[in-house]
């Protein structure tokens, strides 16, 4: 494998200028350069090589001003919507569904595999409408290969949602891509669930 600093020298951006009325604007332009390195950190180019074998690329890009079908769902009064992309089924668990595993870690029986249970609520200090899972709808979506279970209150529906920005203010909170306008006029919160469970993952570690 190369090294990463290698390839990301690769990668390094190449000044050039494009004149536009007479203003010279381009990657060497002050104003240009302080919006890059604002936005350098929502997205990231990911390079595997391997001698003989070949490279493999792995880009990924901020939800952020785009528009995505989302899954709605329900979580006390609040609202929050899972990118649809990512959803491979939703169900209500029974007793033989739900695991936990040395007393901490919750899990759910899906089809022959253990998968790891995240409550949203508690990720996001919402007073839920039922703590009881059995009450509750697991929802199953897939990140980079892996999945998880997230457990909500209800499903509201499906809906294509226009992703607004939050603002430097919420740009830190971890497992939140941005917000949109649902159709009863109240703002949900969209998901960024690479975020969210790997949060989580590493609170399980500590």
């Amino acid at each position: 494998m190369l090294p990463a600093s290698l390839e990301e020298t690769r990668l390094a951006a190449v000044c050039s200028t494009a004149y536009i009325a007479g203003i010279g604007r381009g990657p060497c332009d002050p104003a240009a350069q302080t919006t890059q390195n604002r936005k350098a950190s929502d997205r990231r180019v990911e390079i595997r090589s391997a001698p003989g074998q070949g490279s493999q690329f792995l880009l990924k890009l901020p939800l952020t001003l785009a528009i995505i079908d989302g899954l709605v769902v329900g979580v006390g009064a609040e609202r929050y919507i899972v990118p649809l992309f990512a959803v491979h089924e939703m169900f209500r668990p029974t007793v033989d569904t739900l695991w936990t595993v040395q007393q901490r870690s919750e899990m759910a029986l899906v089809r022959g595999a253990l998968l790891p249970v995240h409550r949203l609520y508690q990720k996001f200090g919402v007073i839920p409408t039922s703590e009881d899972p059995l009450q509750s709808v697991l929802v199953v979506a897939e990140v980079e290969g892996q999945r998880y279970c997230l457990l909500v209150d209800e499903l509201i529906g499906k809906q294509e949602v226009v992703i607004k920005s939050l603002g430097e203010t919420f740009r830190n909170v971890a497992g939140v891509a941005g917000g949109a306008i649902l159709g009863d006029g109240r703002v949900g919160l969209i998901l960024d669930l690479d975020r969210l469970f790997k949060e989580k993952n590493l609170d399980s570690t500590r």
